[in-house]
């Protein structure tokens, strides 16, 4: 089983035009219901992806949206707003010579300042090539209401 390098250096601000911005890059996000992925699948392509075009600057909950926008808000049943998406970037480690994941953070659709959603990917920590990896949990809080 081998691995190939994941992780890169971020992209680099454009120069000519300030007003663009970061350079985007594309994310691939595995996504299951009420448990995470393991790693190993993530990294082998076992388990489905969706590919979606994001900036280091754009926050989690921006994330979120994107990935309900294509999984949650397909199905009738899956449209109500109260979903929390738990995030975290998976990565081949060059220094342990294994597979290895981050916790990003915890992010509710129906509120972008509870828990971690205002955080920025850059700050996760995250680099281009990672892999996202998101489990999808009902609010049963906010459902029983």
């Amino acid at each position: 089983m081998s691995f190939t390098s994941s992780r890169s250096q971020s992209p680099v601000s454009s120069e000519s035009d300030p007003a663009v911005g970061p350079c985007p890059f594309l994310i691939q996000v595995y996504h299951q219901f009420d448990t995470k992925n393991h790693i190993l699948d993530v990294l082998e392509d076992v388990v489905p992806s969706i590919e979606i075009y994001g900036w280091m600057n754009m926050t989690l909950y921006e994330l979120a949206v994107f990935i309900a926008e294509t999984t949650l808000f397909q199905q009738e049943n899956t449209k109500h707003p109260e979903w929390m998406l738990q995030f975290r970037f998976v990565f081949h480690d060059q220094f342990k010579g294994r597979p290895s994941s981050r916790e990003m953070g915890t992010v509710c659709l129906h509120n972008p300042k509870l828990f971690q959603g205002t955080k920025l990917l850059k700050v996760t920590g995250m680099k281009c090539g990672d892999r996202v990896d998101v489990c999808i949990k009902p609010n049963k809080i906010r459902l029983r209401k």
